[in-house]
């Protein structure tokens, strides 16, 4: 498959946050050695089980998108066809779940405007906050997932279609929500990839 799996996409147009968080997140996500994905995953086990200490909103939203790199990607890694599935069955929710975000937090933005006398054809979003909603952490780890499961899937007939849904619920929530669930180069990697799996067969 030549969609994404060796372009240099593979998250690039976001970034995992700042600091040494930042550095460790990226280190996680091109990691290509299974012992230490296994390592990762069983550090975010840990960590996720004490999740009760954090308490903020960006806390939690930053340890799902730990969750999803460390964790939910490495189950990719099987051949398990029902392992793979519930792995992508787990990140379509969450792609889901962030538009329903986006949608809910545009359509307040609106009628703010409009209650402070705008006009409804004057009304746009262009200063939408979506960093709030969608921070970087949480694009690049949806593109590194959708990298991942690319790159496991595309060989296998079992799994083509499982990955196409993804691929195909990516791309629909993502226009659903005005554009803003992925980075521009990580939306060319999907719509790459629908049309490799498409000539493919899969």
């Amino acid at each position: 498959c030549s969609s994404g799996a060796g372009n240099g996409r593979g998250g690039g147009g976001s970034s995992g946050g700042g600091g040494g968080s930042g550095v460790l997140f990226r280190s996680v996500i091109n990691s290509g050695h299974a012992a230490t994905r296994a390592a990762y995953a069983a550090l975010l086990q840990a960590v996720v089980d004490r999740r009760h200490v954090f308490t903020t909103e960006q806390q939690q939203q930053r340890l799902e998108s730990w969750m999803v790199v460390a964790i939910t990607s490495n189950r990719l890694f099987t051949d398990d066809q029902y392992e793979f599935s519930a792995a992508i069955n787990e990140v379509k929710k969450m792609l889901k779940s962030t538009k329903e975000a986006v949608v809910v937090a545009r359509e307040k933005q609106r009628n703010h405007h409009l209650e402070s006398g705008a006009s409804a054809k004057n009304v746009v979003d262009a200063d939408f906050d979506r960093d709030r909603i969608v921070p970087p952490h949480r694009r690049a780890a949806f593109a590194h997932f959708i990298n991942v499961a690319i790159r496991r899937g595309a060989p296998h007939a079992w799994s083509r279609p499982t990955v196409r849904l993804l691929l195909k619920t990516a791309q629909d929530e993502h226009h659903a929500c005005g554009n803003r669930l992925l980075d521009d180069d990580d939306y060319a990697t999907v719509v790459d990839a629908i049309a490799s799996f498409a000539r493919g067969g899969g």
